[in-house]
């Protein structure tokens, strides 16, 4: 691991964590660092391992906003933890394709090669919202409304369809008058 100032000048040279052959930005201060079977919270400033999760064969690490939680997916898999390695909830599908955490809600979404689908965090459970007729890779969400990148490269926004979620939230939280006006309003 070679660390460097922003004038591209080599501040510190640090050995491989663990048989690690993948970094991931983690939050100020720290790495994220994979190998085969497990990801490693590494504090760059101690040089030491403070963390580590059961998350084989990660590709790709997605934060929320604010860093207290990632989603530390697979080509098969998408464990969600918290900023210090403690696993949230773990999500298995074939084929996933991309996630991001709502920015309003404790939601998580994603898609796999056919479907939109989200990750309520408080209850671990899953739903799917839409069937896809071409694949799509998630930027951002906020509330009612998504950002996906094409495969042809296109930013798109769009509506989604939370009912199913805001009821089950609702019904969670145990907010029945909620619950009332969405079972009206359908």
């Amino acid at each position: 691991i070679v660390i460097r100032s922003t004038t591209n000048e080599i501040s510190k040279v640090i050995p491989a964590v663990n048989g690690s052959d993948r970094l991931f930005p983690g939050p100020q201060g720290f790495l994220l660092c994979r190998n085969d079977e497990k990801v490693f919270l590494f504090h760059v400033a101690q040089r030491a391992v403070t963390a580590e999760v059961s998350a084989p064969k990660t590709k790709y690490v997605t934060w929320d906003k604010d860093h207290s939680k990632a989603a530390l997916q697979s080509k098969t898999s998408i464990t969600v933890v918290t900023r210090k390695m403690k696993p949230i909830t773990t999500i298995t599908e074939s084929r996933m394709k991309s996630c991001c955490f709502d920015e309003e809600n404790d939601t998580l979404y994603y898609t796999t090669l056919h479907h939109l689908k989200y990750c309520s965090l408080r209850t671990g459970e899953t739903g799917t919202i839409r069937t896809l007729s071409d694949p799509i890779y998630l930027l951002k969400a906020k509330g009612d409304t998504f950002w996906y990148l094409s495969r042809e490269g296109k930013v798109t926004e769009s509506a989604l369809d939370n009912t199913e979620l805001n009821f089950k939230t609702a019904l969670h939280q145990e907010r029945f008058r909620e619950v009332l006006k969405i079972i009206q309003q359908k």
